[in-house]
């Protein structure tokens, strides 16, 4: 596209040549949507061919989709650190007062 230039009014126009207006947002939809109803169409069963013929590309694919960092919350997130202290506190205890209910047997193997 030639350099926008002067006139003898003031303002800076553009050029009329180039592509028209638009142009570049129907050309990505299009190349956007044909992938995506060629997917709709023969996307399981390509899954399934992949799978089967070359398991390595299929599990490539499966981890390209996952997001690099899961973000993972809880009902703990908004707990204070004396308040997950004695949450692990009382999770120990539990822990011990099932382990002394229910000893470990020792089991001989007699050979």
């Amino acid at each position: 596209m030639p350099p926008p230039r002067a006139t003898s009014s003031g303002p800076i126009v553009r050029s009329s040549t180039g592509r028209p207006r638009g142009a570049k947002n129907r050309l990505h939809r299009s190349f956007v949507e044909a992938p995506h109803e060629d997917f709709r169409e023969h996307g399981a069963d390509a899954i399934r061919v992949c799978r089967i013929e070359d398991p390595t590309a299929y599990l490539k694919v499966i981890a390209s989709i996952l997001p690099r960092e899961l973000v993972v919350e809880s009902a703990a997130a908004d707990l204070s650190d004396e308040e997950l202290e004695a949450m692990i506190a009382n999770l120990k205890a539990q822990m011990l007062e099932a382990a002394r209910e229910q000893p470990l047997a020792l089991i001989s193997h007699a050979s």
